[in-house]
């Protein structure tokens, strides 16, 4: 942790011109023993009643007291932390309430790593009295106690702790920034992840505070990158993606900034090629952007660094390997827009970053979606049976994978098994978080599938269930209109066809299926009149 030590010397010498001018004497209370320790008494931290209590006893205490707290501060403005702890005990063993000496003593336990006792310092220095005629001694008491409940993953607390100090100092940038930061990553971490009233509010304050932060300090990158990150999360993309170039232009392009503006991008080109009339243009051009960026944070990317299970995390932290399996599944998107050799040669960088992913991870999920990805590759080069390996693979690891399900049943539908490719779309047919939902492209499959073995019946249930999970979904219906065409029921087709249509203006399939029905039903009403005409007679 890097030492905040100008201004802790800071507070220390301000402590210790107040002790020395006589306006700050040593309470009786330093005379004696206290009833209470200021720490667990460990080796490392070292017990402020131990040995150096002793000793002052022994010495004159307001002496020992200027001498102990001068040294102190000027150890720790040395970066001695061992030594200048030590000093700092010395002078709260003769004043418990002495709130310098415990921010000092806060600042050299977080330089030794033991992060909870300075917290629990921390918390002392704010709640001592007389605290607040230190200048900024609280107000940096709460910003610095807050970067520790940040490091270590308690995100309201921290996020209550820039807010004690803004309240003390509107105007301070960092604690601004850092209050964004930290209700970002309490809304990620929570259940709903923001999908609530207190989510988004959190989210809005986020914004808030990181355009004041960066209206007083226009060259944060980090504060850009926060706030892309934010206004990506409510889907503001643009704006995201303009404040995480900017951010990229500050920090670097294999800052952490290039992974975060690749997401975007890749999440805008999703979000445009979704749309019943998207840009295809612009939807390539986002796609190669989000690659582009990507490559950059990949050039000095770690791979295989690990969080232990019982590590801090932050949730906005991009792993190296995920970032490389977004730009394999960015390079499958490309290269499903594309034609030609550029096709092809970007499905093979594709597999070439799965494979990569395969060789250098152990993660279940981390392995499964290379599979899949490599899978989907595979099948678009021609390579079936290495495509429904890779999905078996995916699926193995991962047994609710239903797109892997999905994918490798039509592979078997093109390999004509049929039963297997049933098998297949049944598994994806049923989403495990609500059994009574079908996942309508498995449904769908499932039709194609009879309608190719011939049972037209079964095609057209499999069709019908697509539809009631997706009103809209255009191919069932029109697959379903052929189904009832060939069992004769044509007014039914005549219906599909109309709700294509309907959806579709320009579906000349829809129109030419159509007119073949209608001609149908009108033969069907005209061999019914001939037949009752010759039965019965003209009326």
């Amino acid at each position: 942790m890097k030492l905040a030590s100008t201004h802790s010397f800071r507070l220390l010498t301000i402590a210790l011109s107040l002790v020395l001018s006589g306006t700050l004497t040593v309470p009786l209370a330093a005379q004696g023993i206290f009833d209470d320790n200021l720490d667990s008494g460990s080796s490392t931290t070292g017990d402020v009643l131990g040995d150096g209590g002793a000793s002052a006893a022994a010495l004159d205490p307001q002496a020992e007291f200027e001498r102990a707290n001068t040294a102190a501060a000027q150890l720790l403005q040395d970066q001695k932390f061992d030594e200048a702890l030590a000093e700092f005990n010395k002078v709260l063993a003769l004043d418990r309430t002495f709130a310098p000496a415990h921010f000092g003593r806060a600042r050299c336990l977080s330089e030794l790593g033991l992060l909870d006792d300075a917290i629990e310092a921390y918390s002392r220095a704010i709640v001592s009295p007389g605290a607040a005629r230190y200048e900024g001694l609280v107000n940096d008491s709460h910003v610095q106690r807050g970067e520790l409940y940040l490091e270590t993953a308690r995100f309201r607390e921290a996020a209550d702790d820039f807010a004690q100090a803004i309240a003390q100092n509107p105007g301070d940038p960092q604690s601004l920034f850092l209050q964004a930061k930290a209700l970002l990553r309490l809304v990620l971490t929570s259940p709903t992840q923001g999908n609530d009233q207190a989510g988004q509010r959190s989210l809005i304050q986020a914004i808030t505070s990181l355009d004041r932060a960066i209206e007083l300090d226009a060259n944060n990158g980090e504060a850009y990158l926060e706030r892309g990150r934010v206004l990506s999360r409510i889907r503001e993309l643009d704006p995201s993606i303009e404040d995480l170039e900017k951010a990229v232009s500050i920090l670097g392009e294999n800052s952490q900034a290039a992974a975060d503006l690749g997401l975007a991008f890749s999440q805008r080109a999703n979000f445009e090629s979704a749309k019943s009339d998207a840009d295809d243009q612009q939807v390539v051009a986002d796609l190669r952007a989000a690659i582009n960026a990507i490559n950059g944070f990949l050039s000095a990317a770690e791979f295989g660094t690990e969080t232990k299970s019982w590590e801090p995390r932050d949730p906005t932290n991009n792993r190296a390997e995920n970032i490389l399996m977004s730009r394999a599944e960015n390079m499958i998107a490309l290269a499903n827009e594309l034609e030609g050799e550029d096709r092809n040669a970007i499905y093979q960088q594709a597999i070439k970053d799965c494979d990569q992913i395969l060789g250098g991870t152990k993660d279940p999920l981390e392995l499964a979606r290379a599979h899949f990805s490599s899978g989907h590759a595979k099948r678009m080069l021609g390579d079936i049976d290495g495509a429904i390996d890779d999905y078996t693979k995916a699926v193995d690891l991962f047994p609710a994978y239903t797109e892997a399900y999905l994918r490798r049943g039509i592979c078997y539908f093109h390999q004509n098994e049929y039963d297997e490719a049933l098998q297949d779309f049944a598994a994806a047919a049923n989403d495990p978080r609500n059994p009574y939902q079908f996942e309508p492209r498995a449904s769908y499959w499932q039709g194609i599938t009879h309608a190719q073995q011939g049972d037209d019946l079964d095609a057209i249930r499999a069709y019908t269930r697509a539809l009631r999970s997706s009103r809209n979904f255009v191919p069932a219906y029109l697959n379903r209109g052929l189904a009832y065409m060939n069992v004769g029921r044509n007014d039914r087709a005549i219906e599909d066809f109309n709700n294509v249509l309907r959806r579709d203006r320009q579906n000349e399939q829809a129109r030419q299926f159509r007119e073949q029905a209608a001609d149908r039903l009108q033969s069907e009403v005209d061999n019914a009149e001939m037949t009752y005409d010759a039965n019965v007679g003209p009326l």
